[in-house]
């Protein structure tokens, strides 16, 4: 089964749904049409509930946990680094006022809406249930970098496995 990074995952998702995403329907993107017939309103209409998925909050923590391990020294721990970077956290606007440059791959017009949509939902739950702190090894980070794709993105991965490539520009 194909694994990514749980950041490149994070960036495809937001990428993807630029492109189309969301829970089955919870756009209000009509879930029949395939991502290549979408209009900007509706890339727009997707990204924005595709944001919607990811608990931010959620995010920002485990971010700055990571960014705790990883910069832990003698002279500052891990915590102290966790907690002044959750007090600093901004809750981040979303990138979806403009319908992306980006061309999607050929084989995005045999993937609907309706698919992409229960994907990125299932992405966004995969997301949403990391939990980590201080105590999180980096070998433990190392295993969670790497997660198989969510079974609800097999059909999307089978049409068209280029808009799963770790190269996807948000």
């Amino acid at each position: 089964m194909r694994t990514t990074s749980l950041i490149a995952l994070f960036v495809s998702s937001l990428s993807i749904a630029a492109c189309g995403g969301g829970e089955g329907g919870g756009s209000g993107v009509d879930g029949s049409k395939n991502l290549t017939a979408l209009s900007d309103a509706e890339i727009i209409e997707i990204c924005e509930y595709s944001e919607s998925l990811i608990d931010q909050a959620n995010s920002d923590e485990v971010s700055c946990y990571v960014t705790g391990i990883f910069q832990a020294s003698e002279t500052e721990d891990c915590q102290t680094i966790a907690d002044a970077c959750i007090a600093d956290s901004v809750p981040e606007e979303g990138d979806c006022n403009t319908a992306p440059d980006d061309a999607l791959p050929s084989c995005a017009s045999d993937v609907t809406v309706s698919e992409m949509e229960s994907c990125l939902s299932a992405q966004a739950s995969q997301i949403n249930s990391i939990s980590i702190d201080c105590e999180t090894t980096v070998e433990e980070l190392s295993e969670l970098s790497e997660q198989p794709l969510p079974a609800a993105c097999a059909a999307v991965e089978e049409k068209c496995p280029d808009l799963f490539d770790d190269e996807v520009d948000a």
